[in-house]
């Protein structure tokens, strides 16, 4: 799973990696990368708590 740097709103979770990477939710973000895969997202924030 891609390393997040952080969450913003829901489904929307920015990457610490810039490389491209074939994901059909990963997509370049201005300098970055950023992740729209719901399942990530929802881990990421079950990590939280």
């Amino acid at each position: 799973m891609c390393e997040t740097e952080k969450a913003h709103v829901e489904n929307i979770l920015f990457l610490v990696s810039r490389e491209q990477i074939e994901c059909p939710y990963r997509l370049s973000f201005g300098q970055g990368q950023v992740c729209l895969c719901p399942t990530h997202y929802y881990y990421k924030k079950i990590k939280k708590v």
